[in-house]
C-alpha cells in the first residue's frame, strides 16, 4: 500500500470514528453525557493522546534518521565513484611502488562502492513496523471518537474535527514518506550522483 493510500485511510479511520461519535450520542442515554463522565473520558483520553504523541515521535524520528542516513550514504557513495574515476585517470602501467599502492586503493574503494550499493538495496525495505503503525492509528481514532462524542453538532465543530483528521493523517502520510526516500514525493536527490557521473573521463 502507497503512503498516500495509507493516508487517506488513516484519514477515513479517524474522521469516521468521530462521525460515527456524533451518530452514537444521539442514541446515549443523557446520564451518560453527563459532566462525571466528560471528566473522565478526557482524563482517558488525554492518556491515550499522550501514548499517540510519544510514540508518533518515535516513529518520526525513525523515518527522519533513516532518510538521513540513506541520503548521506547516497552522497558519500557519489563523492567515492568520482574519486575512484580519478585514481583510474592517473593510475597508467603499474610499475611503480606509488602506482601498485594506487591499484590497491582502487580495488579497496571499488569494493567500498559496490559494498554500499547493496546497503542502500538492502536498506530499501520499510523501517516502519506495521503493527506499531495500525495501533497508532487505533489511538488516534479513539481519540477523534471522544472528540466526536462530546462535539457540539454545528459545522465549526465538524471542520474543526475535519482539519485535526486531514493534520494526523498527513503526519502519518509524512512518516511514510520519509521512509520510502527513493520513492514517492519526498525523495532523495538524485543530483549528487548525476554529477559524479557527470565528470567520469574527465
Amino acid at each position: 500500500m502507497t503512503s498516500t493510500t495509507t493516508g487517506l485511510c488513516v484519514f477515513a479511520c479517524v474522521f469516521g470514528a468521530a462521525a460515527l461519535a456524533m451518530l452514537v450520542r444521539n442514541a446515549l442515554p443523557q446520564h451518560h453525557l453527563s459532566a462525571d463522565t466528560k471528566d473522565l473520558v478526557k482524563l482517558s483520553m488525554g492518556l491515550v493522546a499522550t501514548m499517540a504523541a510519544l510514540v508518533l515521535g518515535l516513529l518520526v524520528a525513525s523515518a527522519k534518521g533513516s532518510y538521513d542516513t540513506q541520503k548521506d550514504e547516497m552522497v558519500r557513495m557519489a563523492g567515492k565513484v568520482a574519486f575512484l574515476d580519478r585514481m583510474l585517470a592517473h593510475y597508467g602501467p603499474p610499475q611503480t611502488e606509488a602506482q601498485r599502492s594506487r591499484k590497491e586503493q582502487a580495488l579497496a574503494l571499488a569494493a567500498d562502492v559496490g559494498q554500499m550499493r547493496w546497503l542502500l538495496f538492502e536498506q530499501a525495505g520499510s523501517s516502519i513496523s506495521t503493527p506499531l503503525l495500525v495501533t497508532v492509528v487505533l489511538w488516534l481514532a479513539l481519540i477523534f471518537f471522544s472528540f466526536g462524542l462530546f462535539a457540539p453538532s454545528n459545522s465549526t465543530a465538524v471542520a474543526t474535527l475535519l482539519v485535526a483528521a486531514l493534520s494526523v493523517s498527513g503526519a502519518i502520510f509524512l512518516i511514510l514518506e520519509l521512509d520510502q526516500p527513493f520513492s514517492g514525493l519526498i525523495r532523495i536527490s538524485s543530483q549528487p550522483m548525476l554529477n559524479a557521473l557527470g565528470q567520469l573521463g574527465r
